[in-house]
């Protein structure tokens, strides 16, 4: 067994660093959004209200808390894991006893570095075998989030740019070359850039009137 060192690697702060990662909290708190709304959605609990209003609110505040807690124990930050929304799909469980009872056999884990280097050693096609139709169970999941928001002509407009400049960065990164190194290391991130895009352009680009109607009442 080990057991873990606080401040291992010791403390320092770096200025040039708070952006990015200001950016890459924001864009985790969109994602731990989407996650908790699936896994709601999922395990058959209303995804509307001030109930779901106040898991999301927990949910991200864990994630915060989470992150923090990793820091002091060098760790990188946490949240939500996405291929659980597949699990929850394919075993028909969503109890939340089971949550807890997975994450205190991950914990004690934790303590056994020999057990996660078994893990490491299991072939990939195996592993990608057992998760092939859990990350396809994310993908429409997502699908099924986007067409709650009503896809109107300008939401698939925003939508399509997000999409497309984020894959523009995946697979053309020499894309960001030219910009300054903290904007550059930003916007070298597909969901970075696909999320400050779509954002942005929902800010910007005027609402439909219908869609206006909706938002007022």
């Amino acid at each position: 067994m080990t057991l873990p060192r606080p401040v291992g690697y010791g403390l320092s702060f770096s200025w040039t660093a708070v952006i990015p990662w200001i950016v890459a909290y924001f864009i985790t708190s969109i994602e731990t959004i989407g996650d908790l709304t699936a896994t709601a959605e999922a395990s058959g609990e209303p995804v509307t209200g001030k109930l779901h209003s106040r898991r999301l609110r927990g949910g991200v505040l864990a994630d915060g808390v989470g992150s923090a807690i990793a820091a002091i124990f060098n760790s990188m930050p946490n949240t939500t894991f996405s291929q659980n929304i597949g699990v929850i799909h394919l075993a028909r469980i969503g109890s939340r006893v089971v949550g807890l009872a997975c994450g205190t056999i991950l914990l004690v884990l934790g303590f056994l570095p020999k057990i996660g280097a078994l893990v490491r050693v299991m072939p990939r096609p195996v592993l990608g075998g057992a998760t092939v139709a859990m990350f396809g169970l994310v993908t429409t999941s997502r699908i099924r989030i986007v067409a709650w928001g009503a896809l109107t002509e300008r939401n698939i407009f925003i939508l399509s740019i997000g999409l497309a400049l984020g894959m523009g960065v995946q697979y053309v990164p020499e894309a960001t070359g030219q910009l300054p190194a903290v904007v550059a290391s930003i916007f070298e991130q597909p969901i970075a850039t696909t999320a400050i895009v779509t954002c942005l352009l929902n800010l910007i680009i005027p609402r439909e009137e219908k869609e206006a109607d909706v938002d007022a009442n």
